[in-house]
This record gives structure tokens, C-alpha cells and sequence, in this order.
């Protein structure tokens, strides 16, 4: 049983960064470190939301929706530039919910049971990362030479993880119903 094996799935390329680290952080920087994740991904979900279509498509609501998407042009274009002047990891194939990882490394990965500080780039247009701790997980052969089980990840925290998932499903599925 691996920690991926509980809950939705997201299989997608992303910037990931890792470091072996000989330690967790003290908490007071754990604590102050899961609010930041919790504002970027509050910050996603909401960079994320489009306006629901309203049964009304007179008057203020397509004006909205060419504010939303000026905005969204906007925010992809201030993602660029910032991802061109930051040093950004390189992107892996992986999968990931709120209980860990899995993804091929081009290196060989850290032995099992090192602790890893990750950073995990879930969109483009918002160059900062989730800034999550993992464990190192043995594993089977497979195309996948990284797990890592998070560790000290708080509920909230794990609840908009699985929010975020769950939306990328939801949208990944819509598409495929809009390609039949």
C-alpha cells in the first residue's frame, strides 16, 4: 500500500525542485510554512475559477467574462516573465495527491527513508511553489524511481490539495466529453 493508493489522482508534468534534508524544520517554521502553502493554493483555486453561464447572457455577464479573460492573459503573461528571471526546476512527469508522490527522477533518487523539502509548481501563471515534506518510500520496479509519502502536512492543507485534484479532474474529464 503506497500513499497514492487513497484518493484522486493527479497525473500531470510539473516543475518539481527536491533537497535531502537531515531534519524537519522547528514547528513555529512548519506552521508559518503551511500558511503560505495554504494562500497559494487558495490564490490557484481562485486563479483557477471561471465565472459560472448564467441563463442570462445579456448585460453585465459577458462583460465579465471578458474581464476574466483579459485577466487570466494578464496573469499568464506576468507568470512568463517571472518564471524567465527565477531559476525554476525542471519539469517531471508525476503523480501526486495529498499524500505523496511518485515521478521518474534522471538521477538516481535519495535512499529510502531520507526527508526531502520539495517544491512543487502547480501552475504556470503562479510561479510559486507548495512547499511540502516527504519521506522517501521504498518502491516496486516501475517507471515511477521516486515515492515520497508528505509528511507534517495539516488537514487544511491536504483538504485544498484534494480540492485542487479534484478540479483538474473534473476539467479533465469535461474535456474528453467536449472531444467526442
Amino acid at each position: 500500500m503506497t500513499p497514492l493508493d487513497n484518493g484522486l489522482l493527479l497525473s500531470a508534468s510539473l516543475r518539481l525542485g527536491l533537497q535531502v534534508i537531515d531534519a524537519l524544520p522547528p514547528v513555529a517554521e512548519r506552521e508559518a510554512l503551511a500558511r503560505q502553502n495554504e494562500r497559494v493554493l487558495r490564490g490557484l483555486l481562485a486563479l483557477e475559477e471561471s465565472p459560472e453561464r448564467g441563463e442570462d447572457e445579456e448585460g453585465l455577464h459577458p462583460e465579465l467574462q471578458r474581464l476574466d479573460l483579459k485577466l487570466g492573459l494578464l496573469m499568464e503573461l506576468v507568470g512568463e516573465l517571472l518564471g524567465r528571471e527565477l531559476e525554476l526546476p525542471p519539469f517531471h512527469a508525476l503523480r501526486f495527491n495529498a499524500h505523496g508522490l511518485a515521478c521518474e527522477l534522471d538521477t538516481a533518487p535519495p535512499p529510502s527513508g531520507s526527508l526531502l523539502a520539495l517544491e512543487l509548481y502547480l501552475h504556470d501563471s503562479l510561479p510559486r511553489p507548495l512547499r511540502l515534506y516527504g519521506e522517501v518510500l521504498p518502491h516496486s520496479p516501475g517507471p515511477d524511481n521516486l515515492l515520497v509519502a508528505f509528511r507534517d502536512l495539516p488537514d487544511t492543507l491536504a483538504d485544498l490539495i484534494e480540492k485542487h485534484i479534484f478540479r483538474q479532474h473534473r476539467r479533465e474529464i469535461a474535456r474528453r466529453r467536449e472531444g467526442r
